[in-house]
């Protein structure tokens, strides 16, 4: 790993593309995603086999997918690419914004904006889709050789690992210590989340070609051996196209708060909706919501949605429209109190709930059996990722 700020970046004018069979024992049943800036390459791995390709500017590393792949420069100034899936170039460029004296090898997503850590400060930015506007949210702890990261949607996290280091560490969006595990090596590179199996995957600097596969436990569940020798810093997995709210209504609640209940276009579509519900005994508010996916051919989808109800003890449900049997079937259900708390359902089939116009109606419900007066939900974002 080449740690060092550049001035300029020239376009590669070729785009040669290089296949290869190799002997492999369990790799990624979804294609990862891998820059190698160091190399002016992209590669996609799947299974037993890779393919590269040119980038089209070079020290492209940094790297998000959600139904398109975006890569950045290395560090403020520099530019980077969107690809389509096959990682053909789509026309569209971005030149990365960031603080001086930051470096970034390894990106990620979830679905509304983009995320990486500075190499030299362990201090996690997140980032418009274009790789601009950088805010600071959490610093992992510095200084220095934070590299590789990658978002956990089943719990709203982030996977952060250092390249001088074994450990591989789960943080909130607040930036608190969640849990760690440790690998046979340090010098680990591009973490990527395979969200259809839940399995985290690194490379190795010293061991390029070769890349192992833990479970968020931290055990060792898959090794794949592509026999290549590029510097792959950058990965991540296809996230999924984010959903967009069409419209939504409130089925149950007695009091909505007009100015919340309402789409907040400037945080990329999302939903804020606040409702309380007065009166005895057993008490429900119901959102429902419907969103469009403009993603062909689905094959899964993450739903999430982020909620809280004023008092503890209360209960959430989350169900989704089955078009197939026409009732609204529940993918999540869980006590949650008066905090702000993520849920997801994962890996859902979208040949079930998924239309073939790329609707899908999404029900999420609070129920508190005894209240103690006015019981108050609100919900601030609910959102679907969805995969080919």
């Amino acid at each position: 790993m080449t740690g060092r700020l550049i001035l300029s970046a020239a376009a590669i004018v070729a785009s040669a593309i290089v296949s290869s069979e190799v002997r492999a024992g369990g790799g990624p049943e979804s294609r990862y995603y891998l820059t190698a800036g160091d190399d002016d390459r992209n590669i996609r791995v799947r299974r037993s086999n890779f393919t590269a390709t040119n980038q089209h500017f070079n020290l492209e590393f940094p790297i998000a997918v959600t139904g398109t792949v975006r890569t950045a420069g290395i560090s403020d100034g520099l530019r980077g690419a969107e690809y389509d899936r096959e990682f053909g170039y789509t026309g569209t460029d971005f030149e990365l914004v960031a603080p001086l004296e930051s470096e970034f090898f390894d990106g990620t997503t979830d679905g509304q904006f983009f995320y990486a850590v500075d190499f030299f400060s362990g201090d996690v930015y997140r980032f418009k889709k274009t790789w601009k506007k950088p805010k600071k949210m959490f610093s992992v702890g510095g200084p220095g050789d934070y590299l590789a990261m990658t978002y956990d949607p089943s719990n709203d996290s982030f996977w952060v690992a250092r390249w001088d280091s074994n450990r591989v560490e789960n943080f909130d969006r607040d930036g608190n210590f969640l849990s760690r595990f440790t690998v046979g090596h340090d010098l680990i590179t591009c973490l990527a989340l395979e969200h259809d199996r839940g399995i985290l995957w690194i490379g190795n600097e010293e061991d390029r070609g070769v890349f192992e596969g833990y479970d968020r436990d931290g055990n060792l569940v898959a090794t794949v051996d592509y026999g290549f020798d590029f510097n792959t810093l950058g990965g991540e997995f296809d996230l999924g196209a984010v959903a967009k709210i069409s419209s939504f209504k409130i089925n149950r609640g007695t009091l909505v708060s007009g100015n919340e209940a309402s789409l907040k276009k400037r945080d990329n579509n999302r939903l804020s909706y606040d409702a309380a519900n007065a009166g005895g005994g057993s008490q429900v508010s119901e959102l429902e919501v419907k969103l469009k996916s403009a993603v062909t051919d689905p094959g899964s989808f993450d739903l999430i949605v982020e909620h809280k109800i004023s008092q503890s003890g209360g209960q959430a449900k989350i169900s989704i429209k089955n078009w197939q049997t026409g009732n609204f079937d529940i993918v999540h259900s869980g006590n949650i109190g008066a905090a702000f708390k993520t849920n997801s359902a994962e890996n859902l089939d979208a040949s079930a709930y998924i239309r073939d116009n790329g609707v899908m109606i999404v029900r999420v419900r609070h129920t508190i059996a005894n209240p103690n007066g006015t019981v108050r939900s609100q919900a601030s974002f609910v959102q679907a990722h969805v995969r080919k």
